[in-house]
């Protein structure tokens, strides 16, 4: 046997070196020692088939030219083996398995090796299903130049297994238009293809595939998935523990292409420097899918899923997991509708640096989903030039999404969205939405028990865009420190809401709807919470025609400090309506500066509470302000109360109306303390309480006045009531079954407190102590007129010295006093009709006036 194979190996050797090896049908070669064919090519079926080489038994071939298996056109069906250990086939030229021919096979195996310059399986387009297999320890295919898997023809393929390796420059797998549907497989622990260059899957063709698998591992520089326009479909699969594909710089899923694909399974690992999914216009619908328990694709720069391509998508899941730097998805000129979806518990998409969904373009979409977790530093939701529409959901229990610093909803663009929904968590420092100029409709949803935005530094709806929204549903929560809506000047027309029973918006400081902006809008229902320090509605004297509305049962704003409705802005409004309730355990301001005109509350309904715990100025400063209080609603504070505070807080008004409502003040009530024309009316039913109360308490506080009308309108002070106490023209009316109720009261209390008037007409008026009118004031006016009644223990019509021409004027009505009355001779009183004669009270007149039980909130 070993004769036979001697002598056919010598036979071979005498023949090459006299001409290139061309058998053309059946012919079969064996080397097993040292052969030089020299300075030709060899050829193993130059037109024919089912020809073979065996290289075995550490024998060597070396030839300078070309070395061919499958040549010609009809050359089909040629094989080489290169098998055992110092088994060797040298060439110093390129090597070509299918130059024209199909179905070639050249097999290295047992620690076999072939050497070349350039290589290319299915060099032309007629050489199609040519096959490599590099297989077992120690074997090696060493390409000094490119490797060509695929030049012209299709369906050509590369095995490299068991611990086999190949090395060339460039590696092409599919490189032409017609170079379709080749596949190069890498498997098995230590099995390599090395590429010193650029790897390119589909450089101009489609449907080629890269198999990396139980283990095997491939290196290059570059890679291309899918290089050049129209070559779609391109795939590689990394897959199995210990499976690598090393990309030393960057990676691109779609260059150019469409619809290529990266597979990393099953603790397969990819590494790259920059990765890309679609790099260019016309790469559309490229993806990569990282799924399985220890399943890694790292990214030491930048991952961008969509360039500049539309449609193209990152799927994580199953516990995969995703590193890099900054992260965009779509970007640049026609990087749309990409998106980047993230599922399943364990599954991580971990960004060092910041994360942009939409970075100039339109449609981009991140989901986080079923407990899975993204991690970055800033991130922007729409961010430059066209980036509209583009939204972020995290869904389901355990969705984590962490924002290490601030997050941007619409940083200059319309129609971008956040939604956390079905118990998913996401945190950030600071937070806007609609964060610069242009930034307008974009929208936060925060819905679904236990979902919860938290911010550890400030949310702004509205930082300078307009018509933004964040809505709070069905149990949601966000958490921030300071909360503005409207932030600056130019932030109009935003919106909040607070709905559904637990949904809970809680600033940790104050909360201000309309810093500088106007027309923003706050609305909290249906059982929803708003929490935060101070709170302040039209903050800044620009800030107008800002709103807040609490209605519905369980509704609560809570105040852990003042609420100012008007701290310097005009026309801005407070509604609590249908059994909504604010909680201040501050002081409460409507109109607080000088310029904060016309601004108003309104509480109304039955079960509506303002509960205040310290002060209440209705125009503290600023003119034109109101309070409402009607259809049985409650306000309750337990401090004085001030309507008109200093001396540029005119024409305000509070307005308690309607039976069962309710104004309760614990202490004092001064309508008009140094500003003028101030009012209050009580009317319809309605009660007010309080302790003493001035109507003008100081010099300047002139025509102001309080209006009590309708049967069973009933204004009880539980001290002293003074109209006019050191100014003038200031005026009560109680009127239409009216009733006011106090201990002392004064008309005209002190030298300047002239012209002040008290009507009391078809109503009661009851002192329980003195009543002076003119006690050291002059020109002061009572009178009691269409069967109205006052009562008083003692009365004095000018009691002072200076106190001139106070009068009583009594038409049809009744004065009654217990002691004694006292008329000065500077006085007068005016009967017409019945007598004021002097009598006790009756108490079956006095007592329908009596304390109401003002309701719990």
């Amino acid at each position: 046997m070993n004769c036979i194979k001697r002598s056919v190996a010598v036979l071979v050797c005498a023949f090459a070196l006299a001409a290139a090896a061309r058998a053309e049908d059946n012919s079969s070669t064996l080397i097993t020692t040292l052969i030089n064919n020299g300075g030709v090519d060899y050829v193993v079926g130059n037109s024919g088939t089912n020809n073979s080489l065996t290289i075995s038994s550490g024998g060597i071939l070396t030839n300078v030219n070309g070395s061919y298996i499958g040549n010609l056109p009809s050359a089909s069906n040629n094989w080489a083996v290169v098998t055992g250990s110092g088994s060797a086939w040298h060439s110093s030229g390129n090597f070509y398995v299918g130059n024209y021919g199909s179905r070639n096979a050249l097999t290295i195996s047992s620690g076999g090796s072939v050497f070349n310059a350039a290589a290319a399986l299915g060099n032309q387009a007629e050489s199609i299903s040519n096959t490599v297999v590099v297989t077992g320890s120690g074997s090696v295919w060493r390409n000094s130049g490119n490797l060509y898997i695929g030049d012209l023809g299709a369906m050509n393929a590369l095995t490299i297994a068991g611990s086999g390796a190949v090395f060339n420059a460039i590696g092409y797998l599919g490189n032409t238009i017609g170079a379709s549907a080749c596949v190069a497989t890498v498997t098995g622990s230590g099995s390599v293809w090395t590429n010193s260059s650029i790897l390119y899957v589909g450089r101009y063709s489609s449907g080629n595939r890269l198999v990396i698998t139980n283990g095997g591992k491939v290196y290059n520089t570059m890679a291309h998935v899918g290089y050049e326009t129209n070559t779609g479909n391109n795939a590689v699969l990394v897959t199995g523990t210990g499976s690598v594909w090393n990309n030393s710089t960057n990676l691109h899923i779609g260059s150019a292409g469409s619809g290529n694909m990266l597979t990393i399974t099953n603790g397969g690992t990819v590494f790259n420097a920059s990765g890309f999914i679609g790099s260019n216009s016309t790469a559309s619908g490229n993806s990569v899918l990282v799924t399985g328990s220890g399943s890694v694709w790292t990214n030491s720069s930048a991952l961008w899923v969509g360039r500049n391509g539309p449609y193209n998508a990152l799927t994580i899941a199953n516990s995969g997991t995703v590193y890099n730097t900054a992260g965009y998805i779509g970007g640049n000129t026609g990087g749309s509708n990409n998106a980047v979806l993230v599922t399943g518990a364990g599954s991580s998409w971990r960004n060092s640096g910041g994360l942009l969904v939409g970075w100039n373009r339109p449609g981009n979409q991140l989901t986080i989903s079923n407990g899975a977790l993204v991690h970055n530093s800033t991130c922007w939701i729409g961010d430059a030039d066209q980036s509209d529409n583009n939204a972020v959901l995290v869904t389901g229990n355990g969705s984590v999404w962490s924002n290490t610093a601030n997050l941007y909803i619409g940083d200059s663009r319309v129609g971008n969205r956040l939604t956390v929904s079905d118990g998913a968590f996401v945190q950030s420092t600071h937070a806007s939405i609609g964060h610069d100029t242009g930034s307008g409709s974009n929208a936060v949803l925060i819905t679904g028990s236990s979902s919860i935005w938290t911010n550890t530094g400030n949310l702004n709806v509205g930082n300078i865009g307009s018509s933004n929204t964040l809505t709070i549903s069905d149990g949601g929560t966000v958490f921030n420190s300071f909360g503005r809506l409207g932030t600056v000047t130019d932030s109009t027309n935003n919106v909040v809401l607070v709905t559904g029973a637990g949904s809970v918006w809680n600033n940790i400081n104050d909360l201000m709807v309309g810093c500088y902006g106007s027309g923003n809008t706050l609305v909290i229902s249906n059982g929803a919470s708003v929490v935060n320090y101070a709170g302040y509605i039209g903050s800044n004297a620009l800030s107008s025609g800002n709103s807040v509305l609490v209605t519905g049962n369980g509704s609560g704003w809570s105040n852990r400090w003042f609420v100012c409705v008007g701290g310097q802005g005009s026309g801005n409004r407070l509604t609590i309506a249908n059994g909504g309730a604010m909680f201040t355990d501050g002081t409460g301001y409507i109109g607080d500066g000088p310029a904060a005109s016309n601004n108003a509350v309104l509480v109304t309904g039955a079960g509506s509470v303002w509960n205040d715990s310290a002060r209440l100025y209705v125009g503290r400063s600023g003119p034109g302000n109101q309070l409402t209080i009607s259809n049985g609603a409650l306000v309750r504070n337990a401090v004085s109360c001030w309507v008109g505070c200093w001396d540029s807080s005119s024409n305000n008004t509070v307005l308690v109306t309607g039976s069962g409502s309710v104004w309760s003040n614990s202490a004092g009530l001064d309508i008009g303390y140094e500003g003028a024309s101030n009012r209050l009316i009580v009317s319809d039913g309605a009660f007010v309480r309080n302790s003493s109360v001035s109507i003008g308490a100081l010099s300047n506080s002139y025509n102001n006045a309080v209006l009590v009308t309708g049967s069973g309108s009933v204004w009880q002070n539980t001290g002293v009531l003074r109209v006019g106490n050191q100014a003038s023209a200031n005026t009560l009316i109680i009127s239409n079954s009216g009733a006011v109720l106090n201990t002392s009261g004064y008309v005209g209390n002190q030298t300047n407190a002239n012209n002040n008037t008290v009507t009391v007409t078809g109503s009661v008026w009851t002192n329980s102590g003195n009543l002076f009118v003119g006690y050291a004031g002059s020109s002061n006016l009572l009178r009691i007129v269409e069967n109205a009644t006052v009562f008083a223990r003692t009365a004095y019509v000018g009691f002072a010295d200076v106190a001139v021409d106070n009068s009583i004027w009594l038409s049809n009505g009744t004065w009654a006093y217990l002691g004694t009355a006292t008329v000065s001779s500077v006085a007068r009183v005016h009967p017409s009709g019945r007598s004021f004669a002097l009598r006790p009270r009756p108490a079956s007149v006095a007592d329908h006036a009596v304390s109401r039980t003002v309701p719990v909130a």
